[in-house]
């Protein structure tokens, strides 16, 4: 089990657009042990798939860690605990544009689990060198300011199996000078029945200077029984009105 397993962090997303200022976040410690929880702003690019890594030079993005304040910075939580997280939004002259950095809670180690290298008869250097892991969760904290908006399109629909298991892979393309955040939801429809949902993932998003992520949804359908029919695949925003930002269906 991961060591973060016993640390929750809520909200998962935070966003500060228009007159909205502060915010908090709460750490609770589901664990039977004693935490200690380092806190700190790091910045990320987003890549193709979807991954977050750290930024690299040609591409411009906007970072919010010049923007932000927030404390504590460090909290030790006892079993059962809980502690708020203070996040306020500074440098009220900057252009606008939508700005984003991640809050980052590291659990520091215990000290009672180290893991050892180099050591015992195949160490012929003598050395002894002990790690301690540290594991941590991040949220995305985004800064809007002014009018921002942003389009989605799906496109290059298609499937293929992994193993016995269906699956719908398709390319979500963003266009404007906002970020993206919404659930995608895919729905098949046989000839002969009613439209029925197969698959579902919520919290996708899109960050910039990202134009275009690659998708793969595993469907609920058995690969020996697959009928004929309409599969369709959309996706909604989860900020606002929950609007319709995409859809697209391919005849199967």
């Amino acid at each position: 089990m991961p060591a973060t397993a016993g640390l929750l962090v809520t909200p998962k997303r935070l966003v500060l657009e228009g007159e909205q200022t502060h915010a908090q976040v709460t750490l609770a410690n589901r664990s039977q042990e004693p935490m200690t929880v380092r806190i700190s702003l790091v910045n990320r690019q987003m890549t193709p798939e979807g991954r977050l890594i750290a930024p690299t030079s040609g591409h411009e993005q906007f970072f919010a860690d010049q923007l932000l304040r927030y404390s504590p910075r460090r909290v030790r939580l006892p079993p059962g605990g809980s502690q708020t997280v203070r996040i306020a939004r500074t440098a009220a002259d900057t252009p606008d544009g939508e700005y984003r950095s991640h809050l980052l809670f590291q659990i520091e180690p215990s000290g009672n689990e180290p893991v050892d290298l180099n050591v015992g008869e195949n160490n012929p250097s003598g050395l002894d060198i002990r790690l301690h892991p540290v594991f941590g969760i991040s949220i995305p904290v985004v800064i809007r300011i002014g009018e921002l908006a942003a389009t989605a399109n799906i496109t290059d629909l298609h499937l293929h199996t992994d193993g016995d298991r269906p699956q719908a892979t398709f390319t979500l393309q963003r266009q404007g000078d906002r970020s993206l955040f919404g659930d995608i939801a895919v729905y098949f429809q046989p000839e002969d029945g009613h439209e029925e949902r197969v698959g579902l993932r919520r919290g996708l998003a899109v960050y910039p200077p990202l134009e275009a992520r690659q998708i793969t949804i595993p469907l609920n359908i058995p690969p020996d029984s697959r009928p004929s029919g309409r599969l369709r695949v959309e996706y909604n925003a989860q900020e606002g009105r929950h609007a319709r930002l995409a859809e697209t269906e391919l005849q199967w």
